[in-house]
């Protein structure tokens, strides 16, 4: 939420601010944990003899999982990247988008008794996150027709009350599918799902908003999420087949 008000404070004044607040951040933080951390500890010893056969490149259900990851990564990293250009292009100063993304922080933390609603808590981890789509998919749609900033405040609030279902789910999945002692790796590969979305979503938004308009990017980007809604169940039987295999 700071950050979000930080840029939209800052952003008006001269975006390479925030680059040197980034920057004095960074060391800031750096210096802190140099005097919290202590010093002279040992790492855990190693193994000596590292159980063999883990190899989560081939682990199919991770895998699976992980494209599905890469596909969500480029769809909301849209929210990111685009979100400040669809302000431009509806003649809203782009420095509002900070205002955008606090409100999603505000959203995301004021959100949290909404994961003990009995209903929702009783849901298992694919049904969640089919909701969770669902959710993030509306919040999207109603950004392609947003005009004004009401409106943009509107859309990130839903998109952000779908973010905060899925948060963290996907993650319960992979760890239950790693064994015990290679739940680093495990982890390590999904990781790269948000790598791999880094790298092709903003581009292809970018360049689907260039040539086609705000409107079809969120519109595209919530047809996306309702595939990945309705693909959840098949991808459910997929890692529950494979596993018992």
């Amino acid at each position: 939420m700071a950050a979000g008000l930080l840029a939209a404070a800052v952003g008006a004044i001269d975006l390479r601010l925030l680059f040197v607040i980034d920057a004095a951040t960074c060391l800031g933080c750096a210096v802190l944990l140099g005097l919290a951390l202590p010093g002279g500890t040992r790492p855990a010893p190693a193994l000596r003899h590292p159980p063999r056969g883990t190899r989560p490149w081939r682990d199919r259900r991770l895998l699976a999982l992980t494209a599905s990851g890469v596909a969500f990564a480029a769809i909301y990293l849209q929210t990111n990247a685009a979100l400040g250009l669809t302000l431009d292009r509806r003649d809203i100063p782009a420095s509002y988008v900070g205002l955008l993304l606090a409100a999603s922080g505000l959203t995301i933390v004021a959100g949290q008794p909404l994961l003990r609603w009995r209903r929702l808590a009783r849901l298992d981890p694919w049904r969640a996150m089919a909701l969770g789509y669902v959710v993030l998919g509306i919040g999207l749609l109603a950004t392609a027709f947003a005009t004004t900033l009401p409106t943009f405040v509107a859309a990130t609030v839903v998109w952000s009350v779908g973010d905060l279902i899925l948060l963290g789910r996907v993650y319960g999945l992979v760890a239950d599918l790693a064994p015990a002692h290679a739940r680093a790796q495990y982890f390590s590969v999904y990781g790269l799902s948000w790598g791999v979305g880094t790298v092709v979503g903003p581009p292809a938004g970018t360049l689907l908003l260039d040539h086609a308009g705000p409107t079809a990017l969120w519109t595209a980007s919530a047809a996306a999420c309702g595939v990945l809604a309705a693909g959840q169940p098949a991808l459910a039987r997929f890692v529950m087949r494979t596993r018992s295999a």
